[in-house]
């Protein structure tokens, strides 16, 4: 198994720590500035490649990412 990361998981208390209420604050923000992001088209595709799909897809994702970076680089 691989490990990513060495960010260990904070453990459940009474009363949350500052750095806690400021991690979950910052999510919350990221997470309501891009539910509105309407970045993939709804609907029906059909490819003839499976290849072709993940082009596709991976315009999206890529995207996606692009927005998410601009929104963290303005807070």
């Amino acid at each position: 198994m691989k490990t990513v990361g060495r960010r260990q998981q904070r453990p459940i208390t009474d009363v949350p720590d500052a750095d806690a209420l400021r991690d979950a604050a910052l999510h919350s923000e990221v997470v309501a500035k891009l539910s509105g992001w309407r970045g993939m088209p709804k609907g029906v595709f059909r490819y003839k490649t499976h290849a072709e799909a993940n082009r596709h897809q991976e315009a999206y994702q890529i995207r996606f990412m692009v927005e998410l970076a601009r929104l963290r680089q303005k807070d």
